[in-house]
């Protein structure tokens, strides 16, 4: 992308590591946990020495200010390099570029300044373990961190101001995965010599700072070597070997990233932006483990916060598991309440199915006391209709009683009456034959006709009976 000749670009694209695109993502993965490793260690280490009184001797200030450093330092460069190798994010703003370059250039000059502050804090101690605590006081200790700032910032502070008076026309493309002073200052037109200050600046601080470094070792060994126990110099050389690696693996890396800008033209652009990244990922990383967990105080101070930790952790537990058991016992407690009321309930469940089939015998028998009740009425009407159609029999069996007796004299007049007409008849009958002869005696003075008894008619003597 081209720009114009009479400005600085809003935005550079960072390319990352030209030609590893396609592994970027798995170069991001060690890149990531040396970034992780690198920040919780030291902000751990911060902690520690913040809260932890018997850590406040120079030795662990300076360390301190170490762990400060190497935290600004890795989150400089790592989260946007990350972007660019997991969410493609090359896109920087030429503010933000500067200030990235501002931090990673100063924080570097900072950090060799404190190398060499806790290498004479080692000298200090092992070859002069007796003034130790007058030469390096606290006032002593404030101006050395003071000094080692202000060193860095007189000598960088000038880089983004160089290059935002600088002229860009070429291209604003970076192939690096951030932005370093030598990357930037090459896209600028005009041949500068901007870049040779900055190759001053860097070696004059570097060579100063090693050499007073090896200085100081070289005395320690020297020292450690005359000590009257094997033992402790055995371990005292153990400490100064790893601390030598780490400000070896920090001074070459630097030396290499620097001196392959102006001299190593032939060299692979992967290789340099690697070995770039190395240099202010790993020795952030190494440094909590080598001035750290190998410093026998702090390590003590460590297991001591872990072992307190865990404690209060095992106290919080106990009383969570009492307060558990607790529940747990007002559970079971709570459960057979449960059990017996559940008995209960069964109970009552079998008690109400007794009476709900009970209830259900009753409604029928309800039901079938109701029919009874209305057969019951029905026959009740029914006998008081019988009961009146008896009355009423009773008066037609008198009233038929009464007929019959009445048919009965009605008969016997009857007859008595036929008896009667046949009298009468036969009494009309002599009537008209006349008077019969003269034979009647004069004692009974009686008719001429005499009584026939056999003349009378059955019916009438029966009548009579």
């Amino acid at each position: 992308m081209l720009l114009m000749n009479y400005s600085h670009p809003f935005v550079f694209i960072l390319l990352g590591i030209p030609g590893l695109e396609d592994v970027e993502c798995w170069i991001s993965i060690p890149f990531c946990c040396m970034y992780i490793i690198a920040f919780f260690g030291n902000i751990i280490i911060l902690l520690i020495i913040r809260y932890e009184k018997r850590l406040h001797e120079p030795m662990f200030f300076f360390l301190s200010m170490l762990s400060m450093t190497d935290v600004v330092l890795s989150s400089s460069t790592l989260p946007k390099m990350l972007g660019i190798f997991w969410f493609n994010l090359r896109e920087i703003r030429f503010e933000a570029c500067l200030t990235q370059m501002f931090f990673i250039h100063s924080f570097t000059a900072i950090e060799s300044g404190f190398f060499l502050a806790m290498a004479f804090d080692r000298y200090v101690a092992i070859c002069n373990p007796l003034r130790h605590s007058a030469i390096l006081s606290r006032r002593t200790v404030l101006v050395i961190g003071i000094s080692v700032v202000f060193r860095a910032l007189v000598f960088f502070l000038p880089h983004p101001l160089i290059i935002r008076s600088l002229i860009f026309c070429e291209t604003n493309i970076i192939p690096h995965t951030y932005c370093e002073f030598m990357a930037v200052i090459k896209l600028a037109c005009e041949d500068s010599s901007v870049q040779f200050y900055s190759l001053i600046i860097a070696a004059f601080m570097g060579v100063f700072d090693l050499l007073w470094i090896i200085i100081s070792y070289t005395l320690i060994l020297y020292a450690v070597l005359n000590l009257p126990t094997k033992q402790a110099g055995l371990k005292a050389l153990s400490t100064c070997t790893s601390h030598i690696i780490v400000i070896l693996i920090f001074y070459s890396t630097a030396t290499f990233t620097f001196a392959t800008h102006r001299f190593g033209h032939n060299i692979q652009p992967q290789i340099h932006i690697s070995i770039a990244n190395i240099y202010l990922l790993v020795p952030p990383m190494l440094n909590p483990v080598i001035y750290g967990v190998r410093t026998k105080r702090i390590r003590e101070t460590i297991v001591q916060i872990i072992c307190a930790a865990l404690e209060k952790q095992i106290h919080r537990w106990s009383h969570r598991i009492r307060a558990w058991r607790v529940c747990l016992d007002q559970a079971a407690t709570l459960g057979k309440r449960i059990h017996r009321w559940s008995h209960r309930m069964r109970a009552w469940r079998a008690f109400l199915d007794q009476a709900a089939t009970l209830g259900k015998r009753i409604h029928r028998w309800s039901h079938r006391m109701r029919a009874w009740r209305a057969f019951l009425d029905q026959a009740a009407t029914l006998g008081k209709r019988i009961h009146r159609w008896s009355h009423r029999i009773r008066a037609w069996r008198v009233c038929l009683d009464q007929a019959a007796t009445l048919g009965k004299q009605i008969h016997c007049w009857s007859h008595r009456m036929r008896a009667w007409r046949a009298f009468l008849d036969q009494a009309a009958t002599l009537e008209k034959r006349g008077p019969a002869p003269s034979s009647q005696c004069a004692l009974c003075d009686q008719t001429p006709w005499i009584w026939n008894a056999q003349a009378i008619p059955e019916s009438l003597e029966w009548s009579q009976e």
